[in-house]
């Protein structure tokens, strides 16, 4: 169960004996530094860091925020570094191994990143969030009976949640269950007939199943709901490719290939696509656009979920 509140890290003695001042000046620099609103949140961290009057669990929260904080095309290089120093300092600091997993999974360094979604498990084995997150990646590593492993547990925990319930499809149509991926799924459409998501999961059921007029018929859902939804572009490229029709596969592979990438399959989705222009005769793919939304957002004290492009607030004593 996560937490609400966020707990104050402690301003340490050496500033409490400076003054009055320098009290008001570290506890900005923390509340920056945590919040990660400025252009410099990561250069206050650093700041921080700097001082040399934080050790121990305090230390390891100042990397962590300073690894949160990090923009720029190198940005997931330099998280990992202070991920990997909070965690040299403090090894049981859950959230560095759950945002190191976020950053590792969206490189695309699959085995790494669920390496470190089995350690936050290891210490915190009661959210339905990392089991889903991790069922995901073992799906894309090919390895269904692993992944349905791992989303039962999650719906056991949370068995309310349609993301939950999604995945749970996909992964019976990953082994050959189409009816029973389709009888999941058609119970999320109906309850969330808004959901571009629900439609795409229901038109990749649907296209294993080589039920393709059906599968178009989704994506058109899905994508009348979402316009630049990169997956959905990519599995109609896929169903055209597969009919013969290379000029609409082409048509659909670009539009995949040139949208920003907002969600985390965005980029696998894109990546297809991109290689399948290619493949198609005269094929060139064209540059991807890129987004600009932070690989991972948090603040200390709380943890980033990518799924639901939202921070929740956990415990402070991981």
């Amino acid at each position: 169960m996560l937490r609400t509140g966020i707990a104050v890290v402690a301003i340490v003695a050496p500033v409490l004996l400076a003054g009055p001042a320098a009290v008001a000046s570290e506890k900005k620099d923390w509340a920056d530094c945590a919040a990660g609103e400025k252009p410099d949140s990561a250069a206050i961290c650093s700041r921080l860091i700097a001082r040399g009057n934080l050790s121990g669990l305090d230390l390891a929260r100042a990397y962590y925020n300073r690894g949160n904080n990090h923009r720029g095309p190198d940005s997931a290089t330099r998280a990992i570094a202070d991920y990997n120093k909070a965690l040299s300092i403090a090894p049981r600091h859950a959230n560095s191994y759950y945002n190191r997993a976020i950053v590792y999974r969206d490189m695309g360094i699959l085995d790494e990143a669920i390496s470190d979604f089995s350690s936050y498990i290891a210490l915190k084995s009661d959210e339905a969030e990392t089991y889903y997150q991790r069922a995901r990646l073992w799906r894309l590593k090919g390895a269904p009976d692993r992944a349905a492993i791992d989303i039962d547990l999650a719906a056991a925990i949370d068995p309310s949640s349609y993301r939950i319930t999604l995945v749970k499809a996909l992964v019976r149509s990953d082994r050959g269950d189409f009816e029973g991926a389709l009888g999941e799924v058609n119970r999320i459409v109906a309850a969330n007939p808004g959901s571009a998501e629900s439609y795409y999961v229901r038109a990749e059921v649907q296209h294993r199943a080589q039920r393709l007029d059906a599968a178009v018929a989704d994506l058109d859902k899905a994508l009348a709901i979402e316009a630049g939804f990169t997956a959905a572009h990519t599995l109609m490229g896929r169903i055209w490719e597969a009919r013969g029709d290379r000029e609409r596969a082409a048509a659909s592979y670009t539009r995949a290939a040139t949208q920003p990438v907002t969600r985390f399959d965005g980029g696998w989705a894109q990546k297809t696509a991109r290689e399948r222009l290619v493949a198609l005769p005269g094929g060139a793919a064209p540059s991807p656009r890129v987004s600009t939304q932070s690989t991972v957002r948090a603040l200390d004290c709380r943890k980033f979920v990518a799924s639901a492009g939202m921070t929740v607030a956990t415990s402070c004593e991981d």
